[in-house]
């Protein structure tokens, strides 16, 4: 830590200045409304005016009652007619009102699963250059190659029937409620993973507890590796045996998962409450990411930490309590970047992951206290979330010090609990520990 210690953790900003900026800009319009926002109805109270979408940015939220979307699909505003003056409307041609529509974006986005492991596995080989956990990241990135070739292993898994659609989209549940729902293909497909670390390409680099590990993993039968996937999502009381095979079975429910989830079809996806766990698997997000390029340009998506679906909610929004309270935002600056004025961070809230020395920042809320990552794809496209989350602890351990719980849990990181046994492979990597949270959510501390 003592190369790190001069750098500062950076409040760069709150809700509270967004909205009085938002506010500064439309005074003169004589609309409180966001820049851009589409819903057509507004509402006053003593609190002030609100807009139906719950956008901050122009977005509308996805989570929000279909009423509502519904109203925000109609413009009625329109120039007055003045006598004496002819008006002109060009007719719009296909595609262009579709462009119109600020609800038209995609809800949810689905894994693409051999796309996203080629690009994570890249990722890994980069930010191990020169970086102290490079050995463990070229490890991960290894572990993520035996995930691309184990998808051959994964069966046709049948697909959710009606009767479930049904109950999950009118109780607003997920399709699936992990870890109940774990189809039992993952123990072939770890056998697989395992297969492929041992034999294949890189399987020379393997150190000596790497192939002890995977030996022992290859010789338990399917009701001890069930003992295990439970110990390990209860989280409680994990011996340094059972951390280091972690990062390979979670790698086994991850490719079962996002295959499952890559073969869904998208309206039978439901509207799920709460709006920040997975709609597919009932996860919660690793983090969260501002999209570059098509519909989604500009767009938060949360991205489970599992299945690996991403599902829109709008900026400067909890997501953990999706609260919209005190939401400030933190980041660590590179000793050789100035501090940017609060005049500056104001204007453009995400203009500090663009100059500071980790892509991403901490959204801390003022409700629950928890933070969770956002990373913008807009500042660096090459970023893979994953990948960049292992990429950024320093952030992390700074949270930590500050006494600010993380919301969510990288599945391939089980560090040592408070009680504390000298912990090994995962274990090593500085994280603050992860504990459940009273909803049964992985909560990092």
């Amino acid at each position: 830590m003592s190369d790190h210690e001069s750098l500062p953790l950076t409040d760069v900003t709150s809700k509270a200045g967004i909205a009085t900026s938002v506010r500064e800009r439309t005074a003169d319009h004589g609309s409180e409304h966001s820049p851009g926002c589409p819903c057509a109805s507004h509402s006053s109270s003593d609190s002030g005016p609100s807009c139906h979408c719950g956008s901050a940015s122009g977005e509308v939220d996805a989570s929000a009652p279909r009423a509502a979307l519904a109203g925000a699909r109609v413009s009625t505003a329109r120039p007055a007619f003045k006598p004496g003056k002819f008006m002109s409307q060009r007719i719009l041609q296909p595609g262009e009102i579709e462009a119109l529509d600020r609800t038209a974006f995609p809800r949810i986005i689905l894994p693409q699963p051999a796309t996203r492991l080629r690009e994570r596995a890249a990722r890994l080989r980069h930010l191990a250059e020169g970086s102290p956990m490079g050995p463990f990241l070229r490890y991960l990135a290894r572990l993520v190659d035996a995930q691309h070739a184990a998808l051959d292993a994964v069966p046709d898994m049948p697909q959710p029937d009606a009767e479930r659609i049904d109950r999950a989209q009118r109780h607003a549940m997920p399709l699936w409620q992990l870890p109940a729902d774990i189809d039992p293909a993952w123990k072939p497909v770890m056998r697989a993973i395992v297969g492929h670390l041992q034999q294949g390409p890189g399987a020379e680099e393997a150190n000596d507890v790497e192939r002890q590990v995977l030996a022992e993993l290859q010789a338990l039968d399917d009701a001890a590796l069930g003992h295990l996937l439970a110990s390990l999502w209860s989280n409680e009381h994990l011996n340094d045996s059972q951390r280091v095979r972690a990062p390979v079975v979670m790698a086994a429910v991850q490719v079962v998962m996002m295959s499952r989830a890559a073969r869904l079809d998208l309206k039978a996806l439901p509207f799920v409450d709460p709006p920040t766990i997975c709609p597919v698997c009932s996860s919660s997000p690793l983090a969260s990411v501002v999209h570059i390029g098509g519909q989604e340009e500009g767009l938060r998506y949360l991205h489970c930490s599992i299945c690996e679906t991403e599902w829109h909610m709008v900026r400067v929004k909890c997501s953990n309590c999706a609260s919209t309270e005190g939401i400030s935002y933190r980041r660590l600056e590179s000793v050789d970047t100035p501090l940017m004025s609060r005049e500056d961070l104001v204007k453009n809230p995400m203009v500090g992951a663009q100059r500071a020395a980790v892509p991403c920042m901490a959204e801390l809320c003022g409700k629950c206290g928890c933070y969770s990552k956002i990373f913008d794809l807009r500042k660096d496209p090459t970023i893979e979330v994953l990948a960049d989350d292992l990429g950024t602890l320093m952030l992390d351990m700074m949270m930590g010090q500050d006494g600010h719980p993380r919301a969510g849990a990288h599945p391939f990181l089980f560090p040592e609990d408070e009680a504390g046994d000298a912990g090994s492979g995962a274990g090593q990597t500085g994280t603050p520990s992860v504990q459940p949270d009273q909803d049964g959510h992985r909560t990092t501390h």
